[in-house]
């Protein structure tokens, strides 16, 4: 759960922020509450065309009256448990902030924009009386969802047991993984953080290093987290991170490095390391025997596409390849530091 609060003066803002999941679909959920001094005021909700790091193309939004959802090139974005007052749809043209500073939106229920930079807004009348306190809940998927009437019922059916539900879903994991507890030391903390940091990108046996461009599969950053939910005693999630990992060997005997088109040549070497640390960490042997003939694939491949001729410095070293973080020999050294197991 994730808390934020903005002080405006006459009034405050507070957003509690939760994830809850029904029937496969993981939601954000979200619960607003300003609180403040009595009147009547204005809260917008506007998508924008880019994520937290990168501009993202838009080229369709609208506002789907049915349940008053936000839609964005034609997938669910979000909805929220109030009829909104007023909504409007944009392009490049006029932003929906311009419109917001008057007070009134366009009203217009979709719009197209070849450059890119389509959005759209929501507007509700907030009355703040005698509690001091007006609430809203936003809903937004958090993957892709496109725009059916099954969807949004869906998405509007998710509920306060839904969220427990998760809660408790938490708690079973957090009575499950290691804990550290050193007096009045943070590092507890920092340990419970960085668990719940790896879990919320397992996805049922792949693990993503991130949310948004990076929530891709990618053997190298996949060894290393699989490995850190093995020794935070999360065994079988580890466990089922380095079967995704074996299931990603091609018929040459190369892991598949990414979901695209890419090859990386220390792939091989992190997937087999990884499963050596997995098997050094549970005793498991049944899994290595399991696999083994995978595994000895990936070995062989290794030894096939080592340099056996040319310069002696980089004699038995694997070729340069490329590398997203682009970093010049990093697949070099990488490939041969976790290159074939010995014997």
């Amino acid at each position: 759960m994730i808390i934020n609060e903005w002080d405006l003066g006459v009034v405050k803002v507070i957003a509690r922020s939760t994830v809850a999941s029904r029937s496969g679909v993981d939601v954000l959920v979200i619960d607003l509450r300003l609180i403040g001094l009595p009147g009547n005021y204005i809260v917008y909700l506007v998508t924008r065309p880019y994520n937290v790091d990168h501009v993202v193309e838009v080229g369709s939004v609208g506002v789907e009256g049915d349940g008053w959802f936000i839609t964005v090139n034609g997938e669910l974005a979000l909805t929220t448990d109030r009829e909104p007052s007023q909504f409007g749809s944009y392009n490049v043209n006029r932003d929906a902030s311009e419109d917001a500073a008057f007070g009134r939106l366009n009203g217009e229920l979709y719009v197209n924009d070849e450059l890119g930079w389509a959005h759209a807004a929501l507007g509700f009348n907030a009355v703040i009386n005698g509690s001091n306190e007006w609430r809203l809940r936003v809903k937004a998927p958090i993957d892709s969802l496109r725009n059916t009437w099954h969807n949004r019922a869906l998405v509007k059916s998710v509920s306060d047991n839904d969220i427990m539900n998760e809660l408790r879903n938490w708690d079973a994991i957090n009575e499950r993984s290691l804990s550290i507890s050193i007096g009045n030391s943070v590092i507890g903390d920092i340990l419970r953080q960085s668990m719940a940091n790896l879990v919320m990108l397992w996805d049922g046996g792949r693990i993503t290093p991130g949310p948004l461009i990076y929530h891709l599969f990618w053997i190298r950053d996949g060894s290393y987290m699989a490995t850190a939910l093995t020794m935070l005693n999360l065994v079988e999630m580890g466990k089922a991170v380095i079967e995704e990992l074996l299931r990603r060997i091609d018929p040459t005997g190369y892991f598949k490095a990414v979901d695209f088109d890419v090859r990386e040549y220390d792939a091989n070497g992190q997937v087999l390391w990884a499963v050596s640390k997995y098997v050094q960490l549970t005793k498991d042997y049944d899994m290595l025997r399991r696999w083994y003939s995978v595994i000895r694939r990936g070995v062989e491949w290794l030894e096939m596409n080592r340099e056996v001729a040319g310069d002696e410095s980089i004699r038995g070293l694997l070729p340069p390849s490329w590398s997203a973080e682009d970093t010049g020999p990093w697949t070099i050294i990488i490939g041969m530091t976790c290159g074939p197991l010995p014997g």
